[in-house]
């Protein structure tokens, strides 16, 4: 850590001596307070802080949020080299009390040269982390340890891993995970037959960003929970039908990024929500049909007079909107139905 504050310029060091003697008058506030007071800093800055004293040096060992982002860190000489060594102090000098918060943003990898080491996610694991955020490439493999699927204290996951092919073993035990949000990943045959995140309990909201799925014909996922689903620009997605059994959704966003078309196009199987054992379909692209298929759709998973729905919107390339309700009574169409827990419905696309 030294060698690093050395590498910085004089401007730099004069602003880090600045903040550790403003530290040092700090010092004989409790514990919690300088918990507190770190925690507010960047972890470069609370690390060169904790060089001021052993107060603080002890505040450091015991802090309960580490970000590690390599944007923010210092133009040094072997940045990615310095960086590496940098997480590998820190998590070796880390007490034995809990970890809330542990992020590694090594990205964008078109110029980040460090890799994420699997003895940072396990630190992390031990330390029962509730909120892993994982951006970049993972050192030497393809796969993520699966130690991560048996995280008890886990309650935000964030994984954008490159060239990551996402899997997971047989036994799950993931009770308190309630978010989970997947960028790059590559989703295998071995798992496209399998209703995904069925063993997530309390899993309220869930996204997928350019996420490669070309390998379903069909994304099933159940989930009890699920408030918020969000799928954008995914290869294979065009050709993917999606069917949800969340009986608690509230909002759908499904965004398609496909320049070679001008509207949105549903797979012939279409979209299959799945609301107290009751099947449905969407599956037509013109504005048109989609609009009359949203009326059909909620006539078939409801079959009421009436509509008691917060809004929903089908929002087209150029940012046209073809249908929206804004909550009451629907008078464009009779019979429409009852969303229940259903409030949005987003699609886009932005070909």
């Amino acid at each position: 850590m030294v060698q690093i504050i050395e590498g910085e310029s004089s401007s730099s060091n004069r602003h880090c001596r600045t903040i550790i003697r403003g530290a040092d008058r700090l010092s004989t506030l409790p514990q919690h307070i300088l918990t507190e007071i770190l925690s507010r800093l960047s972890t470069v800055e609370a690390a060169r802080v904790s060089f001021g004293s052993r107060i603080w040096m002890t505040t450091w060992h015991l802090l309960p949020n580490l970000v590690f982002d390599y944007s923010q860190f210092p133009n040094v000489v072997n940045k990615a080299h310095s960086f590496v060594r940098f997480v590998d102090w820190t998590v070796a000098h880390h007490d034995e009390s809990d970890v809330k918060i542990f992020e590694l943003q090594l990205g964008p990898t078109t110029y980040c040269e460090a890799s994420i080491k699997y003895q940072w996610v396990e630190f992390a694991i031990r330390h029962n982390v509730q909120k892993l955020v994982l951006h970049g490439r993972v050192c030497g493999t393809q796969n993520l340890a699966n130690s991560i699927f048996s995280c008890r204290s886990l309650v935000k996951l964030e994984l954008s891993v490159n060239e990551l092919v996402f899997s997971w073993p047989e036994t799950i035990q993931l009770p308190n995970l309630k978010k989970l949000k997947l960028k790059f990943l590559l989703l295998p045959q071995m798992i496209s037959n399998q209703d995904l995140f069925s063993n997530f309990p309390a899993l309220e909201k869930f996204s997928m960003f350019f996420c490669n799925i070309a390998f379903f014909d069909v994304l099933s996922i159940s989930s009890s929970r699920l408030t918020k689903f969000t799928m954008s620009a995914c290869p294979g997605m065009e050709s993917c039908s999606i069917r949800l059994q969340t009986p608690s959704l509230a909002k759908f966003i499904y965004t398609s990024w496909d320049p070679r078309e001008s509207v949105l196009q549903v797979p012939p199987c279409g979209f299959s929500l799945v609301v107290d054992g009751d099947d449905s379909c969407m599956c037509r692209g013109s504005p048109d049909e989609l609009s009359r298929t949203v009326v059909k759709l909620t006539r078939e998973l409801f079959g009421t007079s009436y509509i008691t729905k917060g809004r929903w919107l089908i929002q087209m390339s150029q940012g046209g909107v073809v249908n929206r309700g804004s909550g009451g009574y629907v008078t464009d169409y009779d019979s429409v139905g009852d969303f229940g827990d259903l409030n949005d419905v987003t699609i886009k696309n932005f070909g």
